[in-house]
């Protein structure tokens, strides 16, 4: 080549932009149709927007003002509120929530009358999951609720261990909106929503569905992604009902790395403070530790650094949001598929990128690929399995739990189950147990039959969450 010739030099390529392009490179093969991404480092954005379309039957681009629902990650909406209220000297985060939920009652009353607000937003307050109770029946209001919680079994003693729980954060929300005198929802837009300018952030799906430009919720079926239906769930809201952008995304990372005006930075760090021991085993990725729960994150370390993290999956979403806050990097990404590892391989390549750190012979996306990525596969069809006692007709009638509310089984000819608000599908196992099926979420359990010493069905018995079972009486 001579000395004359003109050489084009190339642009050197970007830490974000060389993550964008791997991120986007494997989106098609994990069938996820849209992400929201939002990258900061020190108060710089270095991206914010989406890749992808906002659903399979709505091809519009994902922009940086697409809304996206980022569940449980609202929790720490929820603890940064609980905060700046206490830094207001409105609540006493340590008085017992009581003094405004005078009508609580749980299964032990005198763990009632200690349990405060502290407690609930940092799942140290002995409430159980029991997640189908509020899934299942979605337009129950945030005081049915609570009501229901008499009848549900705690997990343990109060500021014995971490136990999750959305019920929990729903107490929380209640007793923060009376505090102030009006709801939870405006008291998230005064004190936080608006400070910081994220004007299009929703704690309501109902109010976001209203605006144009929003995700679509999906499922993976038959190896393709399929539009899912959004499920408005008004009453759990403070536990995870918080839909936004990644331009409200950056701005959201920015005050929790103290770098952005509008909420006291006080208020910011008490959330961030670890309030309870635990998690240690989480994590099943050597690179990131767990060791405590904050008011709405966990806190721990990610290759020896600084971590606050929380997920977030809700039908048809999921949500990962990270923090390293030595390094001031904060990266939230958010896929319109349920229950996906995607958008925790973006998070993690994208920080890693910003970190200089080689990616090794394995991708993320290589280590995380879990059975649900994968195309499925025939299973071989077992022997026949032994038949139930009684006719279907023996088990049609409606049955009901006082913390789950009704469970109503038909049989025309074969048995059919609608669970409060939701249609199951019922599929026979063996004897007297039938797998219920909650096809929006990917989920089953078994429920088996009960019958008095006369033979007659009396109850149906439902485990609904690993080791415990909910037993429905017959009511009809």
């Amino acid at each position: 080549m001579s000395s004359s010739t003109p050489m084009t030099v190339a642009a050197p390529v970007s830490a974000v932009e060389r993550a964008l392009q791997a991120v986007d490179q494997q989106r098609d093969g994990w069938h996820v149709p849209g992400l929201e991404l939002a990258v900061v480092r020190d108060g710089a954005t270095l991206f914010a927007g989406g890749l992808g379309v906002r659903g399979v039957d709505d091809p519009a681009p994902v922009t940086s003002a697409t809304l996206f629902h980022h569940g449980s990650c609202g929790k720490a909406y929820t603890g940064l509120l609980a905060a700046v209220l206490s830094a207001e000297g409105v609540v006493d985060l340590d008085a017992p929530v009581r003094r405004l939920v005078p009508e609580l009652r749980l299964p032990d009353q005198f763990l009632a009358d200690r349990i405060t607000i502290r407690d609930l937003v940092s799942h140290r307050s002995g409430l159980g999951r029991h997640d189908f109770a509020w899934i299942l029946n979605p337009s129950w209001s945030r005081e049915e609720l609570v009501r229901r919680l008499e009848h549900l079994p705690l997990a343990g003693d109060l500021r014995a261990q971490i136990a999750y729980s959305n019920f929990g954060f729903t107490l929380a929300g209640l007793a923060l909106g009376r505090a102030v005198g009006t709801s939870y929802e405006e008291a998230l837009r005064t004190r936080v929503l608006e400070p910081l300018a994220m004007r299009r952030t929703f704690a309501g799906s109902d109010e976001a569905l209203r605006d144009a430009d929003h995700a679509t919720p999906h499922n993976v079926r038959h190896d393709k992604a399929a539009t899912a239906q959004w499920r408005i769930m008004q009453g759990i809201a403070p536990a995870g009902e918080i839909l936004s952008c990644a331009d409200d995304s950056v701005r959201w990372l920015n005050a929790q790395l103290g770098l952005a005006d509008g909420v006291d930075s006080e208020a910011i760090a008490a959330a961030q403070q670890p309030q309870m021991l635990g998690y240690a085993g989480a994590s099943s990725i050597p690179e990131m530790q767990f060791f405590a729960y904050a008011m709405g994150w966990l806190v721990g370390a990610y290759r020896g650094r600084r971590l606050l993290w929380h997920n977030g999956g809700v039908d048809g979403f999921t949500t990962q949001t990270l923090l390293l806050l030595d390094e001031r990097i904060g990266v939230v990404a958010c896929a319109n598929q349920l229950l996906t590892q995607f958008p925790l391989a973006a998070v993690l390549l994208v920080v890693d990128e910003l970190l200089g750190l080689d990616a090794g012979e394995q991708t993320w996306f290589d280590r995380l690929r879990s059975p649900a990525e994968v195309p499925e596969q025939p299973v071989a069809t077992d022997a026949p399995a032994p038949p139930h006692a009684h006719p279907p007709a023996d088990y049609a009638g409606s049955y009901r739990n006082l913390g789950y509310g009704d469970l109503v089984v038909t049989a025309d000819p074969d048995l059919a189950v609608r669970f409060g608000e939701a249609d199951l599908t019922a599929k026979h196992r063996h004897y007297e147990t039938w797998d219920l099926r909650y096809d929006p979420l990917d989920t089953e359990f078994a429920a088996t039959f009960w019958t008095d010493a006369a033979g007659a069905v009396t109850a149906v018995v439902a485990e609904l969450e690993p080791g415990s079972q909910v037993r429905f009486e017959r009511v009809g």
